[in-house]
């Protein structure tokens, strides 16, 4: 668990082919900024708010979950057709839905 800030999850992208999370300010309840995926790097990056400060503990977290995030994808979706991709895809969209509020 982060010391700092938490990861919500927001839904999947307008594309349908990943996810975004809100990063949030554990003191304070304010969004810091957004998780997503970042095509040209091919892997989930990090989207601050303007005029946001972060500090070192801050950012390992925010890293470390980037890092979880873009190695939980690649796992996921590994060696699979275009096909595959789509259904692993829609069962996580179903179980996205699914899960308790």
């Amino acid at each position: 668990m982060a010391t700092w800030v938490k990861f919500d999850l927001q839904g999947k992208s307008p594309s349908g082919k990943t996810f975004c999370w809100f990063v949030t300010a554990i003191d304070g309840g304010f969004t810091v900024g957004l998780i997503k995926w970042y095509g040209k790097w091919r892997k989930y990056a990090f989207f601050p708010r303007e005029n946001t400060v972060f500090e070192q503990v801050c950012l390992r977290d925010i890293a470390d979950f980037c890092d979880a995030v873009t190695r939980d994808h690649r796992k996921r979706l590994n060696g699979r057709s275009h096909t595959e991709v789509r259904s692993v895809l829609d069962m996580d969209d179903r179980a996205l839905h699914e899960r308790p509020a």
